[in-house]
This record gives structure tokens, C-alpha cells and sequence, in this order.
């Protein structure tokens, strides 16, 4: 989620293709959807709270010292 300083940390990071980053800003559906999967956040949301998971469909828990952790 661009826009503020507060925002520039290592949890609220994640890689997606051009492809998929063009349609959770194009596609309403698809960014409902990557919310879901932690993808993108909803205005104030934590990254470090924030759940994500991957494309094996482990879900992760990322932090500020660039680690990652499997929560379920």
C-alpha cells in the first residue's frame, strides 16, 4: 500500500507479477481477493498482522526484520 513513510517497513512488502499487481488495481474482484490472501491492504491495516499466503497456499506472517513465519 503506497503513499505514506509509516508504510515503508519489510512486513508490508510483497512481490507479485505486473500482471496481478495491474489487476488488484484494475479488477474490484480480484482486489477483494487479494486482500483475502493478504495481498494488498485496506487503508490503516497492519502488515505485521496481516496474514499472507502463498502460491503453495501456505499462509505466512512477515515482519520488519525481514523474516517470515507459517501460522497455519
Amino acid at each position: 500500500m503506497g503513499g505514506s513513510k509509516e508504510r515503508n517497513r519489510a512486513s508490508n512488502v510483497v512481490v507479485l507479477c505486473s500482471w496481478a499487481n495491474g489487476m488488484i488495481e484494475a479488477n474490484a474482484d480480484f482486489a477483494a481477493t487479494a486482500r483475502e490472501l493478504g495481498w494488498a491492504l485496506r487503508s490503516g491495516q497492519d502488515p505485521e498482522g496481516t496474514p499472507i499466503r502463498d502460491a503453495t497456499g501456505t499462509w505466512w506472517q512477515l515482519n520488519d526484520q525481514f523474516e517470515r513465519f507459517i501460522t497455519f
